[in-house]
């Protein structure tokens, strides 16, 4: 018996407020969990953009992506600046 679809909870406020955790450098599962999702949601999502089927999908892995390089930027920084001060 098929099922009917349910609505997504994937706004664009809740990418909004996922990428913001990510960008803080948590893992995805701590990220997901402060906006309230679960991981495997997020991974659905994920699994939705690697087969082309959500438009949405593929444009929240872009932000995610550049939420989790900013993160790793900022991180490399202040580890950098640390060494530089000899704090590291």
């Amino acid at each position: 018996m098929p099922t009917a679809n349910r609505p997504t909870l994937l706004t664009d406020d809740l990418r909004d407020r996922l990428c913001q955790a990510l960008s803080a450098g948590p893992a995805r599962r701590n990220a997901c969990e402060s906006v309230g999702i679960g991981l495997r949601t997020f991974q659905l999502w994920l699994a939705k953009w690697w087969k082309g089927e959500d438009a949405v999908c593929v444009a929240l892995l872009a932000h995610v992506k550049k939420a989790e390089a900013d993160a790793v930027a900022f991180h490399v920084g202040r580890i950098r600046l640390a060494s530089q001060a000899g704090t590291w």
